[in-house]
């Protein structure tokens, strides 16, 4: 039996916005370009509940965008940031 015209997977759109969100977009902007709704945006930012006649039966997490990000250059390493204190502090 053929479905009828529900809802359809956003599999794509989903992937597109997190890379969007890898690369800095801001959350705003990055459901602008991939064309979701705002409650869409908001599930994929902050997680949502999942319900089956009326119950909570599970959680999706929300995605964590920290995982793929590079971190810029600019940025000084915990190693940098050592070495600058030993050469700073004087020993009394």
């Amino acid at each position: 039996m053929r479905k009828g015209p529900g809802r359809r997977p956003q599999s794509a759109k989903r992937l597109r916005f997190m890379e969007l969100r890898g690369r800095g977009w801001s959350i705003v902007a990055a459901a602008r370009e991939v064309g979701v709704s705002r409650t869409t945006r908001n599930n994929w930012s902050c997680g949502y509940k999942t319900y089956r006649k009326g119950q909570v039966v599970g959680f999706v997490a929300s995605l964590d965008r920290l995982a793929d990000r590079e971190i810029s250059s600019r940025f000084l390493s915990q190693e940098r940031i050592g070495s600058r204190l030993r050469i700073c502090v004087m020993p009394v």
